[in-house]
């Protein structure tokens, strides 16, 4: 890169940092009176905007296929993408349309964060582009600003009560969690194989698949299975897409197919966190409405409601 290049990826990379001072700086220093819903709309829309400009490598289906990478996701992953901005849209409308639904001091301390995570994106779109070519690890990192922007927010929105905002603002966010996530590996092996031999890149590989399981297994555990979904989702498209780059023909088939059963496996294994995450849900539900109906605990709290009530309190 020339001296003008090397400035702007100077730039972005201090837009990213700031960033995640704002996401996890001002997490619980928010207030609900604050304009959020105004400061959301601006986020998403100036996310929307910088996505929509032409030029970046994923613009064009036919050179982001071509980019040599052991991590190449199948066409059809991107469409995730569809369902977190229109879910994201609609979200933002629930947000104004159904504030007193929303539980405001949970969504203050959010906001923030996912403000931040939009504006990371935004500069990730920046970075993504011919002259920071031979700087992928600009646009790795910015992607894993914007994921690590967005885990704060989702996490303290995950304990909503209300199931509206849940399917409507949680569920669309973690969404985006997971898939940046993923997307922060993909870009992240991209630099590796543009810049190193068929044995670091597919070292990098593996790690790469192992920590995304890792990732997904703890998003789950931390009560976030939809970050958790499109990690899968992202793993199977890997496991089904078509790696390029000298380094696939230096490394052989039989290491190709190693690597898309090893996705393959691991996109398995997060669904079947997915499912165990789902019926234990199910029973704790079950046990905390059960819990005054049954057991002696149950019974003995609920004669001294009734006890209460009779006696006028």
């Amino acid at each position: 890169m020339d001296l003008m290049h090397r400035l702007s990826a100077l730039l972005i990379l201090c837009g990213g940092a700031t960033c995640m001072i704002a996401a996890y700086g001002l997490l619980n220093s928010v207030s609900a009176k604050a304009p959020l819903r105004s400061a959301s709309v601006l986020a998403f829309l100036l996310n929307v905007y910088f996505v929509s400009l032409p030029g970046r490598f994923d613009g064009d289906p036919d050179t982001a296929l071509r980019m040599p990478t052991l991590l190449a996701p199948a066409p059809w992953a991107f469409a995730i993408w569809a369902v977190i901005y229109i879910g994201e849209l609609f979200g933002l409308v629930w947000i104004c349309v159904c504030a007193r639904k929303c539980e405001p001091e949970l969504i203050a301390k959010s906001t923030v964060a996912w403000c931040a995570a939009n504006v990371a994106q935004s500069l990730w779109c920046c970075a993504f582009r011919p002259w920071a070519k031979d700087a992928l690890w600009l646009s790795a990192i910015l992607l894993g600003a914007t994921a690590a922007c967005l885990f704060p927010a989702q996490a303290g929105m995950k304990q909503v009560r209300d199931r509206g905002t849940y399917w409507a603002v949680v569920f669309p966010r973690s969404l985006h969690l997971g898939w940046t996530t993923a997307a922060t590996l993909v870009n992240l092996n991209s630099y590796v194989s543009i810049v190193c031999g068929p044995i670091v890149a597919m070292t990098c590989a593996i790690g790469s698949v192992v920590l995304a399981l890792y990732v997904g297994i703890v998003f789950c555990s931390h009560g976030l299975p939809s970050a958790t979904g499109a990690i899968a989702w992202a793993l199977w498209a890997l496991g089904t897409g078509r790696p390029s780059g000298d380094n696939v023909a230096k490394l052989g088939q039989g290491a190709m197919r190693m690597l898309h059963q090893s996705e393959l496996m691991a996109s398995v294994l997060l669904c079947i966190a997915i499912l165990g995450f789902g019926i234990h849900s199910v029973k704790d539900r079950r046990e905390k409405r059960g819990g005054g109906r049954g057991g002696g605990g149950g019974l003995h709290q609920g004669l001294l409601t009734s006890t209460e009530r009779s006696m006028g309190g």
